[in-house]
């Protein structure tokens, strides 16, 4: 966990998700939040997971073969947070990559009375999803992931046997949880330096219900390895994306 040494009087919390088989330190590093907690004041959490993984369904390793209860387990992670600091409530995100990205997608459908806001990094919608209030969502994804395939599908490099549904699919099913209008608007990403790559314009699904939206991109990218945190190579960073936004969700 990072605190950065003047939070806001009230921080809001940004809550990282490793991928199957990675750790909350190596998020920290390939994410770089902890920069962007230290300019932006909020407080950033890196859990681990049993056995290396989430419980995001059937998918993902031991978690999901053991039955661990990772969404209670983020319940009462916040909850001693919240004894601990003086956080919002009302400001607390999700995020991570690929089993992290399927569980922020959990979270987002199971804690939606927690979580303001999700942003999945190269991950889908693979379970039924039912929150309690809209959620804002931005997807990050690229087109080339032989892992988890944007289309869907078993990839190619990926090392489980799952037919994983379109990430399109989840986007659509967002869309209509939140009661966004059935065609988007068109944007360029924003992004704090040149990126190099063919990025945007990627469809923005505004005024929804509650003030919630889903955003997708970078859809045009061609890169072959996702790229999460920032990096001496042309390329875009998901943290500056998904903190970039000017109206930055809360929940009720």
């Amino acid at each position: 966990m990072f605190v950065p040494d003047r939070p806001q009087e009230k921080a809001p919390v940004v809550l990282v998700f490793h991928g199957g088989f990675g750790t909350g330190a190596g998020a920290a590093v390939l994410t770089g939040f902890d920069a962007q907690a230290a300019r932006r004041g909020f407080i950033a959490v890196y859990p681990d997971g049993i056995g290396r993984t989430w419980n995001a369904g059937p998918c993902c390793g031991p978690a999901d073969r053991l039955g661990v209860d990772d969404i209670g387990f983020v319940s009462s992670l916040l909850n001693k947070l919240a004894r601990q600091h003086s956080i919002d409530r009302r400001r607390i995100y999700a995020t991570g990559i690929s089993n992290g990205g399927l569980f922020s997608y959990a979270l987002a459908c199971n804690l939606s009375g927690r979580i303001a806001a999700a942003a999945p990094v190269a991950s889908t919608l693979n379970t039924e999803c039912a929150p309690s209030r809209p959620v804002s969502i931005l997807h990050i994804h690229g087109l080339d992931d032989q892992n988890l395939p944007f289309a869907g599908g078993d990839g190619p490099r990926g090392f489980l046997d799952v037919d994983w549904p379109s990430a399109q699919a989840g986007i659509d099913r967002w869309r209509e949880l939140n009661a966004c209008p059935a065609k988007g608007t068109s944007a360029v990403p924003p992004s704090r330096r040149p990126c190099g790559l063919p990025v945007g314009p990627e469809p923005l699904y505004s005024s929804c219900r509650s003030t919630a939206s889903v955003t997708s991109g970078p859809a045009d990218s061609t890169t072959r390895r996702e790229r999460f945190g920032s990096s001496s190579r042309p390329t875009l960073s998901g943290a500056e994306l998904a903190l970039s936004g000017r109206d930055v969700p809360r929940a009720p």
